[in-house]
């Protein structure tokens, strides 16, 4: 059809509490780099049944659930707050952190809690492709993660699972996607040099500068819920995906070197059981004389159960890479107020919470 990623675009929009199956209109923009195949795919069922020389004439049976990962650059100040709050299930209002005479220069806090489950928790997914606009009714943010991109910026990632697409949408169209949804800056990207991240045992005293890790290159972080899509009598398509296990959350880091931390220190919590806390802080540019752009993660309680990788490259280099699970903590560490498995929490100039 000609259509090219530059002409392009896509929104969202939350949708009330238990509403799946009924479109919302999209109200916001995303920058994601590909739609990920997001579309309609629908089974069609043969007729292999005897007394027939060739297969019968097919028919248009159920609609697998689409299930893609959106992936894009990390921004501070875009709705993708939002698309966190809708995979973890439970924000807190957002809060007034400093302000200065003009409206612009308020900084805004976003907590991010992690809920038992996010049922009922949905939005609705519109993306114009020039020629129509193809809309997810329903769909479920299972995840979400991030990475190191080209030249140290951050990638993020957005697992989604939804129910099937149309393009006769009466709720989202051009005028919707395109004219009418609020359109983040490309401005204020998230880099692997604006951060800092932080370790130490989950019984020591509270995370402070000298817990900082000075040889870290890469950080992979992934928070996935397992969901149930259901095929029922009436539809074609998917109801909503419900929680089907415990959420999983790991964080692998690659060192540059081999340390006394990094080699010793790591290798041996592997071996033993020991645990840990830490958190991952980046801070960006100002939002007021008082305080910055950031994004922040805490971890109360992180197994280092491995792998643990020892790769030797070069004519005397050892990088180690080791994965941490981040789990329930049985009581809040020193220096945090949560035992959940992580919590995310953002400042920006955004005042509006998800839901």
């Amino acid at each position: 059809m000609g259509v090219t990623g530059r002409q392009a675009t896509m929104a969202f929009g939350v949708l009330a509490a238990n509403s799946w199956g009924v479109p919302t209109s999209v109200t916001r923009r995303v920058y994601f780099e590909s739609d990920a195949g997001m579309t309609s795919r629908p089974t069609y069922v043969d007729d292999a049944s005897f007394g027939q020389t060739f297969l019968g004439p097919a028919d248009v049976g159920d609609f697998a659930p689409i299930d893609v990962t959106l992936a894009g650059q990390m921004y501070y100040d875009h709705w993708t707050h939002w698309w966190e709050a809708a995979a973890m299930g439970s924000p807190a209002a957002a809060t007034v952190v400093s302000s200065q005479a003009a409206s612009s220069l308020v900084a805004y806090s976003h907590v991010i809690d992690l809920a038992a489950t996010n049922n009922g928790r949905a939005i609705t997914v519109a993306s114009d492709k020039v020629q129509f606009v193809e809309e997810i009714t329903s769909a479920k943010v299972y995840g979400f993660g991030f990475g190191v991109g080209t030249g140290g910026v951050l990638t993020s990632s957005y697992k989604v699972m939804g129910s099937k697409s149309i393009n006769t949408s009466a709720v989202n169209t051009t005028s919707t996607v395109v004219a009418s949804a609020v359109v983040p800056a490309l401005s204020n990207r998230i880099y692997r040099n604006q951060g800092v991240i932080r370790l130490n045992t989950q019984g020591g005293a509270g995370l402070a500068a000298a817990d900082a890790l000075a040889d870290v290159t890469e950080v992979l972080f992934d928070f996935t819920r397992p969901l149930d899509p259901a095929l029922v009598y009436g539809q074609n398509y998917t109801i909503e995906p419900q929680d089907n296990g415990f959420p999983d959350v790991s964080i692998t880091l690659q060192f540059a070197r081999a340390t006394t931390v990094s080699t010793n220190s790591l290798y041996a919590a592997v071996q033993s059981g020991a645990t840990f806390k830490g958190d991952m802080t980046f801070t960006g540019a100002s939002i007021n004389s008082t305080t910055a752009r950031s994004f922040k993660l805490e971890f109360p309680h992180l197994e280092p159960q491995g792998p643990y990788d020892f790769a030797i490259t070069g004519a005397e280099q050892s990088k180690p890479r080791i994965v941490f699970k981040a789990k329930q903590a049985t009581a809040a560490p020193t220096g945090m107020a949560l035992t959940a498995p992580f919590r995310l929490t953002r400042i920006s100039v955004n005042s509006t919470t998800a839901f």
